[in-house]
């Protein structure tokens, strides 16, 4: 067992800090960008999304520095980080570091749904935008070829008048 207030287990918590601090980071830039993907304002998406990628950055630095801080129990191998804690470290800091470790997977399940929430918004938005694309580019083509649900190719024609028609073009 490991003494109270050991180095390794100061360590672990302030890792444990730092993480469970990143994750709430994490769910607000997940949130600022949905709000702003929300309201069209690609300037703000673009902002949040890059911040949003720089903190997932350090939580892969801190999960890389977790494992590193666990491989240094005894016996670690294929042992979750609460049963390290629970096995190994003093009564205080054991209570101390589970309270840590439950914020901490709160945390990361709640950025696991909103993650998911916004990949999902996205998503719709993005086809969304692509089927308007398509009609527009539909509509300027004399002929159109789509797929019928037996897969097979059918082509529409769409009339078009000559080019002198259109008004804008004869100004």
């Amino acid at each position: 067992m490991l003494e109270r207030r050991a180095p390794l287990v100061l360590a672990l918590d302030a890792v444990l800090d730092q993480e469970i601090e990143l994750q709430e980071k994490y769910a607000a830039l997940l949130a600022a960008e949905r709000a702003a993907l929300a309201r069209f304002d690609s300037a703000e998406v673009e902002r949040t999304c890059s911040e949003r990628e720089s903190v997932y950055d350090q939580m892969q630095q801190l999960h890389s520095r977790r494992t590193e801080l666990m491989k240094e129990f005894p016996e670690f191998r294929g042992r979750r980080l609460s049963e390290l804690v629970q096995l190994f470290c003093q009564p205080e800091d054991g209570r101390r570091l589970q309270g840590k470790i439950l914020r901490l997977k709160q945390g990361i399940q709640k950025t696991r749904r909103g993650s998911s929430e916004f990949g999902q918004i996205a998503q719709f938005s993005l086809n969304l935008v692509n089927g308007v694309l398509s009609m527009l580019w539909s509509a300027t083509q004399h002929v159109t070829r789509s797929y019928t649900r037996r897969g097979g190719v059918k082509e529409s024609v769409h009339p078009s008048g000559d080019r002198h028609s259109n008004v804008l073009k004869e100004a």
